[in-house]
């Protein structure tokens, strides 16, 4: 370690880059950060003159050789371009710029690498202004259609596809007008740069100064698209490092894309065998060759194509920040950690080659994108991103405001959001990806619906039994694990807690003065008395000499109470539960048995329909009654919820008379249609613990939910399989869902 901090002068920082860099070793580095306020990096927005790059880059030299800086750290497109001018310019560590923009001018890319790429591949740069295209460079056989994107930029900035020459005329200058202002910036850089006379002196890869000598690279008054055919395959990415020559991958991640080609998610590690892989390594090599790129980071894009072989679809002279947690998850290795090293002429010796690495499970970066138009906060669920991040510990990079306007460009989608996930396999990965998209993007949701998160403090740890007080006007929960009830005033938005008499797991309200309470000592009545002392009568404890253990209970509006009974200890559900009603005069009945793990109860509007879930079952339960002596006259399974869902707990029905539904395990709530059990909504909630849930009236449909911290040990075999590989929130919130629901005619 040296005696003295290495002063690090870094690019183009963003506000988490700086993050990320200052929880280094202050001994081992010292940061100089040089802002920048004519482009933003992520995603890419000029805001600014296009020759302020030029003056960055002058400000860095200066700034370089007057603070004795040791290295440059950058991450960005632009950013290595800047940061090779910055090196050759006050001697320090890192590529040549040639060789820098060799990787970054893709059009020069390709006229490097056309062997690597194929000897049949068409590509042609097209010189355009606002109102014609030069065709000398397009052959009449090119064929159609064709993927027209900018030979220098980011983040796929205004690619699209054209399906034929007439559409190509008419759209190129509409693409080269507002590709222009970048096109001028880095053509401006390039004459300051790469002259002619810095051309003769640095081109020590004949190929590469030939190659740039012979081309119309930075022709001015037109604007260069790069054309070549539409590619049908797979994606991926290898990178890695080149260091005195010697050359290091770090892996091959997989490009997982929508059905539009858009980037929906990089995977780790790929799923390439092993001769595949190998072939990818071989052709990177010699694409690095030619291009002349040393002591520096590489990031190559393939195409996978049917036929098995792999086509150069880009080279970039710098790291894939972007796979930054994906090897610190599956690989242990820190990218940012290594880019120091070798921004001041270290070899970043970290890790063994890849055929030698052992991978920590599965890892990708998920991209939240939208094709809509309009505000973001109209699109995204930003408090709901909020909560995630503080309350179960997402790291999301977002890369919108919410009062962004949304302009999606070509066929691409706005990347609203980024986020790492880590998982068992590919499976649990879009497993939490659909989870995450369902959650968080407004356009994914069956219905329009508002989640707030109501209270989350170190009172609410394990609700059950959620109610609402339609005398009192308030909500009634248990919290089982302090085995406390707890009160919620929505008018007044203030909440209350007191201990509970006997250990309950749910509520009934009879009266505004007396509740019932269903625990593991049976059913009981508890009077409440201001003035004196509260009264707990036993209603129900044993049937024909069996104890009764309650778990969810409900009244009818002539005062019965039907309620369902579990047996479990803390491993194991001991044995099958039975659907019991109490009479007005105590008298007890055993409606129905066997039942797996007796949970919500509901009724239908009118009374007529008493509906029940069994969580082990997986099933909800619709029993036709006769109102006026509470009996059964019919019973018919109602859902059957699949293994791959979490299992129904708690239940409620709307004015509609649709069954709403939380899943334990299942971090949602679903919606089915009363008469038939088809699914009508989902909602997707921050929590997989969904336990209870209750409408405030019928005439105001509030949805609130409430949720526990504790695991259900007993019924941990019922979880789906990519349960265990979420972050999850960690306390026990309650939640409310304002619906837009409307009663039937």
């Amino acid at each position: 370690m040296p005696r003295h901090p290495r002063k690090i002068l870094v690019l183009f920082p963003t506000p988490q880059l700086r993050e990320d860099l200052e929880k280094m070793n202050p001994q081992q580095y010292q940061f100089h950060f040089l802002e920048c306020e004519f482009l933003s990096t992520a995603p890419p927005r000029l805001m600014g003159d296009p020759s302020e790059l030029t003056e960055y880059c002058e400000r860095a030299v200066q700034y370089a050789k007057t603070h004795l800086i040791a290295g440059v750290f950058y991450n960005f497109d632009i950013g290595n371009l800047v940061a090779a001018a910055v090196c050759e310019a006050c001697n320090l560590p890192g590529p040549s710029l040639i060789s820098v923009m060799a990787c970054y001018h893709k059009y020069l890319t390709r006229c490097l690498n056309q062997p690597a790429a194929s000897d049949s591949m068409f590509f042609a740069q097209l010189q355009v202004d606002s109102s014609s295209i030069a065709f000398e460079e397009l052959p009449s056989e090119f064929p159609f259609p064709v993927y027209v994107k900018p030979p220098c930029s980011s983040y796929g900035l205004l690619g699209r596809v054209i399906h034929t020459r007439s559409e190509l005329a008419e759209i190129c200058p509409e693409m080269a007008q507002q590709y222009e202002p970048w096109w001028e910036m880095i053509r401006v850089f390039a004459q300051r740069y790469l002259d002619d006379r810095y051309m003769l002196e640095r081109a020590t890869n004949e190929n590469v100064g030939a190659v740039m000598k012979s081309k119309p690279l930075w022709r001015s008054g037109t604007v260069p698209l790069l054309v070549e055919p539409s590619i049908q395959g797979a994606s991926l990415t290898t990178d890695g490092f080149v260091y005195q020559g010697q050359i290091h991958f770090w892996g091959i991640v997989d490009t997982v894309t929508t059905q539009q080609g858009a980037v929906d998610q990089y995977a780790f590690p790929t799923q390439l065998s092993e001769k595949d892989q190998a072939q990818v390594f071989s052709q990177a090599r010699q694409v690095l060759h030619n291009v002349g790129l040393d002591n520096s980071f590489f990031s190559m894009e393939f195409w996978h194509l049917q036929d098995g072989t792999f086509l150069l679809q880009e080279l970039n002279g710098r790291m894939s920040a972007t796979f930054r947690q994906l090897y610190r998850n599956c690989l242990g290795i820190d990218l940012y950690k290594a880019a120091l090293e070798i921004c001041v002429g270290n070899n970043p010796t970290l890790g063994q080659p890849i055929e030698n690495k052992n991978f920590n499970g599965v890892g990708c970066r998920l991209y939240l994108s939208s094709h809509q138009r309009g505000i973001a906060k109209d699109v995204l669920d930003f408090p709901i991103v909020s909560h995630l991040q503080e309350a179960a510990g997402y790291t999301f990079t977002l890369n919108v405001q919410e009062n962004q306007n949304l302009e999606p460009q070509g066929f691409h989608p706005t990347p609203l959001l980024e986020v790492d996930l880590k998982g068992k396999d590919r499976t649990s990965l879009e497993y939490q990806g659909d989870y995450l998209r369902q959650l968080l993007l407004m356009e994914k949701r069956t219905i329009a619906y508002q989640l707030d998160v109501v209270l989350d403090n170190e009172y609410t740890l394990s609700g059950e039994g959620l109610v609402w007080d339609k005398y009192c006007h308030r909500l009634l929960w248990v919290d089982y694990e302090r085995q406390a009830l707890m009160q919620y005033d929505l008018q007044n938005e203030e909440w209350t807690s007191e201990t509970l008499p006997i250990p309950a797991y749910s509520i009934g309200v009879e009266s505004p003065k007396s509740l019932i309470l269903g625990g593991s000592e049976g059913v009981f009545r508890w009077k409440r008395n201001p003035q004196s002392q509260d009264s707990l009568i036993t209603i129900a404890s044993s049937y024909q000499g069996k104890a009764l253990s309650c778990n969810d209970l409900i009244l009818d509006s002539q005062g019965r109470i039907y309620f369902g009974t579990i047996y479990e200890d803390d491993c194991r559900i001991e044995q099958p539960g039975a659907l019991y009603r109490v009479e007005t005069s105590g008298e007890i009945s055993c409606l129905d048995e066997p039942i797996g793990y007796s949970n919500g109860l509901a009724f239908s509007p009118d009374e007529q329909t008493l509906y029940f879930q069994d969580s082990v079952a997986r099933r909800i339960y619709a029993y036709d009654l006769d109102r006026a002596t509470g009996d059964f006259v019919g019973k018919r399974t109602l859902v059957q919820v699949p293994e791959d869902e979490g299992v129904p707990d708690g239940l409620a029905v709307d004015s509609q008379g649709n069954l709403w539904s939380s899943q334990w395990f299942g971090a949602r709530l679903v919606c089915y249609d009363g008469s038939d059990g088809s699914v009508l909504h989902t909602i997707a909630l921050p929590h997989p613990h969904v336990a209870s849930l209750t409408f405030t009236a019928r005439e105001k449909p509030d949805l609130f939910v409430i949720t526990s911290r504790m695991t259900w040990t007993a019924g941990q075999h019922l979880a789906p399989r990519s349960y265990a590989d979420m972050p999850w929130v960690k306390s026990g919130p309650l939640y409310k869902i304002h619906l837009d629901l409307k009663d039937k005619d």
